[in-house]
Order: C-alpha cells, then sequence, then structure tokens
C-alpha cells in the first residue's frame, strides 16, 4: 500500500479515489458532499485503499473501522465505494 502525498493531490495505488485541495479544504471523490482538512482526506483515501483489496484481514476490517470513527462515517458509507458495510462486520463497535 502506498499513499502519495502532493500539494494539491492525495492518492493511492489500489484505488482510483483522490482528494483534491480546492480553497475551501480537501475534497474526496468517495465524499464529495464534505470538505476535510488534510490529515481527515488522507484518512478517507486510505478507506479507500484498504477497501479496494478483494478480501480485509481482521487487521484491515480494525483500521477502516478507527477511519471511519475518525471522520465519523458508518460502515453504511462504505456502500460509495462499492463495498458492503458487512465486510466489517466481524469488528466490534
Amino acid at each position: 500500500m502506498a499513499l502519495h502525498i502532493g500539494c494539491s493531490v492525495i492518492s493511492a495505488d489500489r484505488s482510483e479515489q483522490e482528494a483534491r485541495l480546492t480553497e475551501e479544504g480537501w475534497v474526496v471523490d468517495w465524499l464529495p458532499d464534505r470538505v476535510l482538512d488534510r490529515n481527515a482526506a488522507i484518512s478517507a483515501v486510505m478507506i479507500a485503499d484498504v477497501c479496494g483489496r478483494p478480501e480485509l484481514s481482521r487487521t484491515d476490517r480494525w483500521v477502516v473501522r478507527g477511519w471511519l470513527d475518525e471522520l465519523s462515517l458508518s460502515p453504511e458509507d462504505l456502500r460509495r465505494l462499492g463495498r458492503s458495510p458487512e465486510c466489517l462486520a466481524e469488528v466490534s463497535a
């Protein structure tokens, strides 16, 4: 997993999802209705990158759950990435 952080774009290897810097802040492709700070944008791109794997390990599920909590998102929001929220089912809230 490689994250690419530039001055105006954040991207990852396994996902086409990107974050772009706008005048208001960072906007991530899969969360177009939210303006984020740089750290939150990094977390959102990491969620997309990890969820781009065909299978999520227990550690992956635990980490993604933490990032979702950080962004005040729920597993239901993973539908925007084409993932079922059940992919995190084995991780306790």
